[in-house]
């Protein structure tokens, strides 16, 4: 994945680990990924997809950690993972709806849709579950 991958990883993660959830830096940490002059939109999309990919890890491992189950090889992962249930006040289904939103998020993006939008529109939504929210996920065609 290279070394602008680890690079753009470590802030995500580290975002995605703070209760409240800063929406302007999980949206920036998020676009981090698909920023970049040049690239094709095909591109910004697979780095999009990856940056998604890594939250749903992450929201996966946190359910683990939660559970008691076992941690995955990533070992950084595991270890934000270990943070956020530690020092965030999310039950297993509010993490849940967390990986819920980000599995959408990914739909959209293979549909081409909310391109520009999708990282705020994320933030915005995982804020809200960290705040003690409800949100519905809505499957736009």
């Amino acid at each position: 994945l290279g070394s602008g991958f680890d690079e753009a990883r470590r802030p995500l993660l580290a975002a995605l680990c703070k209760q409240p959830l800063n929406i302007a830096e999980v949206e920036a940490s998020l676009g981090n990924f698909a920023a970049g002059e040049g690239k094709s939109k095909q591109a910004g999309r697979a780095q999009s997809q990856q940056a998604l990919q890594l939250c749903a890890d992450f929201y996966r491992q946190w359910m683990r950690q939660l559970a008691g189950g076992v941690a995955l090889e990533d070992a950084e992962l595991a270890d934000f993972a270990a943070r956020a249930a530690n020092e965030c006040r999310l039950d297993m289904d509010q993490v849940m709806q967390c990986l819920e939103r980000v599995l959408e998020a990914m739909r959209q993006i293979d549909r081409n849709a909310y391109a520009k939008l999708w990282p705020l529109s994320l933030a915005a939504d995982l804020a809200a579950v960290y705040a003690g929210d409800r949100i519905v996920i809505a499957d736009v065609a």
